[in-house]
């Protein structure tokens, strides 16, 4: 009966130790392990009381987005810099354009510096895995002349 236990045990340990490797991974090595491709992108708007949550991935052209921004790919260098590659349906503009990136805050806060600019756009990482990241950024809006804040939310995938 031992025998079955100690063995038992080993085995499971062996899994275990398996299974734990792709925790070793640092959030660098996480966002640029690979190119990511935007999957959703949301904005959640809040005016006079009333909560208005606009799906601008699937309807982009009715909020103003070029959809061919929307097939275009990010990678995230090592080294500090990150790149937009255009998908099939390219146009003058991409999604994130070219740039330095880093980050903020333990880790919390993707910075982007696009070339040319003087001001980052920092992004809160909501969830960084090895297939899915999803970033959230406040951005100003326009509703009835009025500016508000848009919570946009960006989710990519490999």
């Amino acid at each position: 009966m031992k025998k079955i236990t100690i063995i038992l045990f080993a085995a499971l340990s062996i899994f275990s130790a398996c299974e734990d490797d792709t925790d070793d991974k640092t959030k660098r090595d996480l966002l640029c392990q690979d190119d990511w491709k935007l999957n959703a992108w949301t904005a959640t708007i809040v005016y006079s009381g009333s909560t208005q949550i606009f799906d601008l991935f699937n309807n982009p052209e009715e909020n103003g987005i070029q959809v061919c921004i929307l097939d275009d790919e990010v990678e995230f260098d090592t080294d500090g810099d990150f790149s937009t590659k255009p998908g099939p349906l390219s146009c003058n503009r991409s999604l994130m354009g070219n740039g330095e990136w880093g980050f903020m805050s333990e880790e919390t806060i993707l910075s982007m510096t696009e070339y040319g600019l003087t001001s980052s756009r920092d992004y809160t990482i909501e969830t960084l895995t090895e297939d899915n990241c999803i970033l959230t950024i406040i951005e100003p809006a326009i509703v009835n002349n009025d500016t508000v804040d848009a919570t946009m939310k960006m989710t990519f995938i490999h």
